[in-house]
């Protein structure tokens, strides 16, 4: 809950900074464990999904020794969100994309965002 919470202080932060919306301390907590409750049942249902693609990996090798992870459509009235991000050392950059798609996989939107890192000259210490 800890690091959750210092996500939420985090991205409220940012979002004031950035986009002038500011959030109440409350509600950055209601975010964090909205946002844990959320994580954790994402990750019992991917566990879950692990322990099926297990089973059909297993059965699989015994018809093929070909086994590629592939990119799978969300489940109907769901949407998959991919996300990507790369650093760029030698530019001193980085960018983050993201693209969403529907249960049929077709493209709804996607996102790219490229910032420069910075420098904190009274720490010496490269900051991304």
């Amino acid at each position: 809950m800890f690091v959750m919470t210092m996500w939420c202080i985090w991205k409220c932060k940012n979002e004031k900074i950035w986009d002038n919306v500011e959030t109440r301390p409350a509600i950055s907590i209601l975010l964090a464990h909205e946002s844990l409750h959320q994580w954790k049942q994402v990750h019992v249902r991917q566990q879950n999904m692990a322990n099926v693609l297990d089973s059909d990996r297993a059965s699989t090798r015994q018809n093929s020794s070909n086994n590629k992870a592939r990119w799978r459509k969300p489940a109907f009235g769901e949407v998959k969100c991919n996300v990507d991000a790369t650093i760029f050392k030698e530019q001193r950059s980085y960018g983050i994309g993201m693209c969403l798609r529907d249960a049929n996989g077709d493209y709804i939107t996607a996102k790219k965002i490229g910032l420069k890192a910075f420098h904190n000259h009274k720490k010496r210490k490269h900051v991304v």
